[in-house]
């Protein structure tokens, strides 16, 4: 197995998606009229963008197929918006070693079946709109070919992770689509992809704040991730995942 520790040099200009804003409409045929969250309590700016894709080989990363980090993703101004951003909103859940945030609805891996002629059928989601401040990021995603609109995420997970504290190695599992773009803010933390059955690490990336991560392919359905914990007293990171759940349930 292959234990590989990248940390990258963040460069002077990162592509960027189309242009977009917190505060602009949804681009037509993106969302319904009427499913614009309320209750944001405090919106952002994102600056302009150039349309450009930015899954290619200058972030490729680790020598792993389909594993991409984009420094500086996000601009420092942005960064700070979107903290604060995030911070306002009365929503974050207590875990044991960290908060989280839901959007889009809550994932699961079955659900009762409607005629109740079996016990259950396959994960999925009863989703829920996302605001607007969410809604203008996945806009960029979709703008910087991350994500195509066919497949356009709605559901985001924010995590909220202080002291050095992790996350044990998992999958995300077959309720999502195998495709995953994760944006750190705050500390810089080291990410880590393990094989599944030795649990040995094949791959270790330095992620800094205001990057973008993103992986599919076997990296999202073969391997494990995961972020190891290590006592760093004032260390504070929050993420932002961005995922699509293909089944919804009416």
């Amino acid at each position: 197995a292959r234990h590989t520790l990248l940390q990258l040099e963040q460069p002077s200009a990162t592509p960027r998606a189309l242009p977009f804003s917190a505060r602009a409409s949804p681009s037509p045929g993106t969302r319904a009229e009427g499913q614009r969250s309320r209750g944001s309590t405090r919106l952002f700016e994102l600056e302009e963008r150039v349309a450009c894709t930015i899954l290619d080989e200058r972030h490729a990363v680790g020598g792993l197929d389909h594993i991409w980090l984009i420094p500086e993703w996000l601009r420092a101004g942005e960064a700070d918006g979107l903290w604060e951003c995030i911070n306002s909103q009365e929503r974050w859940e207590t875990l044991r070693h960290r908060r989280l945030q839901n959007w889009g609805g809550k994932p699961v891996e079955s659900l009762p079946c409607p005629n109740q002629t079996v016990a259950q059928v396959a994960g999925g989601m009863v989703p829920e709109p996302l605001p607007d401040w969410l809604e203008c990021l996945i806009d960029a995603l979709v703008g910087a070919e991350v994500f195509d609109q066919a497949h356009r995420p709605n559901h985001v997970l924010i995590n909220e992770y202080k002291d050095g504290n992790g996350i044990m190695a998992h999958q995300d599992g077959p309720v999502y689509e195998p495709m995953v773009a994760i944006l750190s803010l705050g500390s810089r933390t080291d990410f880590q992809f393990l094989e599944p059955n030795q649990r040995q690490v094949a791959l270790e990336l330095s992620v800094p704040p205001s990057s973008l991560l993103v992986f599919c392919g076997a990296a999202y359905d073969h391997m494990l991730h995961g972020i190891p914990t290590e006592p760093k007293p004032g260390e504070h990171r929050i993420s932002l995942t961005f995922r699509r759940v293909p089944e919804i349930v009416p």
